[in-house]
């Protein structure tokens, strides 16, 4: 059985849409007006694709959106499926598990939103966006025993959250509409206790969606990102200043739209390594593309310093991204021709490059972007 897709992740999933950031007409992701997929020395660019293996095409993928990958599982939210979270082998693709029913209730989900890694106890963690809900999956040592749904914490962080990290034992980073900050620190117990950054600016007839975007830390818990939906820039976030500081990507969205904001969609998910931070980039717009601008085949390339570095051109559209601990391949959820969990082996140049870590208040420089249709 399938089921309707929740009205609070319709409403969020609705503001993105798809058509390529170009002067001529023609399909996305071809040409050359489309995003920058290019690798500096040639890796991932000069005509090169990343091609996708089939990891599985499980009957029980129905609509899957987010994944988390961490050897030896790769997690996979499903926002339509009978369970919620499915649970694969990452050495041949296996699916081992589904759980999670739909509903409000202890252990169930309506709209889980996303799915993140708790480094402390080695459990994985499903925020569900309509109930502001953070619940545990516990993830036995024992192979041989079964994941299961653990305890929950409420979140009250005086706004919307978009999504929760955890910083460590007893902090949690979340994302979303505040008046007051970019981003809400959580105490153990799901309280706020204290912010960081400004609220994006905006005018009083851009709706606060405008600022929703997906979060990733850097392995050492000190740094994380934001890549934004609906702007060309990430902001990378120095936890223990307190601070963010905003990269301008190498694409400027035009903002032309009806729905003030809402009509471009820039970035649709964000995952990392220690010394990257991969982006996937739609370009598109909502008026031209509708649904589609949900996805991309382009995942830009940044280092911890804000550099970009070039892109990565898929050779299909995706929905989520998780790259592998040892950055030596990216998963991805893959909706058509059929639902499937993918696979790319990444460019060597990606997986044998060691640059150093710089925080963000100590960015060296910063890439203009191109001009629309440049």
């Amino acid at each position: 059985m399938r089921w309707l897709v929740p009205v609070a992740l319709v409403a969020l999933l609705a503001a993105g849409g798809a058509a390529w950031i170009r002067s001529d007409a023609g399909s996305p992701g071809s040409g050359t007006g489309g995003p920058v997929c290019a690798l500096p020395g040639g890796a991932g660019g000069g005509g090169t694709t990343l091609s996708a293996a089939v990891v599985s095409e499980a009957s029980d993928l129905a609509l899957p959106t987010r994944l988390l990958v961490h050897d030896p599982w790769v997690f996979v939210l499903d926002v339509v499926s009978d369970s919620v979270l499915h649970v694969f082998r990452l050495d041949d693709g296996a699916l081992v598990q589904s759980l999670g029913r739909r509903g409000k209730g202890p252990g169930e989900f309506w709209s889980a939103w996303s799915i993140s890694f708790d480094g402390q106890f080695g459990d994985a963690w499903i925020y569900d966006i309509s109930l502001a809900r953070l619940t545990e999956i516990v993830v036995p040592r024992d192979d041989t025993r079964p994941v299961y749904a653990g305890r929950s914490i409420q979140l009250a962080a005086q706004g919307l959250a978009t999504g929760a990290a955890w910083l460590d034992s007893t902090r949690l980073l979340t994302p979303g509409f505040f008046r007051d900050a970019r981003l809400a620190v959580l105490d153990g117990a799901g309280l706020r206790v204290g912010g960081i950054g400004q609220r994006l600016p905006h005018g009083s007839d851009t709706p606060p969606q405008v600022s929703q975007a997906r979060i990733a830390l850097h392995p050492n818990g000190h740094l994380a990102v934001l890549a934004n939906r609906h702007l060309g820039s990430i902001e990378l976030v120095d936890l223990d200043r307190a601070m963010t500081t905003t990269v301008q990507g190498p694409v400027t969205l035009p903002h032309g739209s009806a729905i003030p904001g809402l009509d471009d969609i820039a970035y649709v998910d964000v995952t990392t390594t220690s010394t990257s931070i991969f982006g996937l980039f739609s370009g598109r717009s909502v008026s031209t593309f509708g649904q589609r601008a949900s996805y991309g085949d382009c995942i830009h390339v940044f280092d911890w310093n804000g550099t970009f570095e070039g892109g990565l051109r898929l050779d299909g559209d995706v929905i989520a991204i998780a790259v592998t601990e040892d950055g030596s391949a990216i998963y991805a959820l893959r909706h058509e021709p059929r639902p499937a969990l993918v696979r790319f082996d990444l460019p060597v140049v990606r997986v044998a490059r060691q640059s150093p870590l710089l925080r963000p208040g100590h960015l060296q420089r910063h890439h203009p972007a191109s001009e629309p249709g440049s």
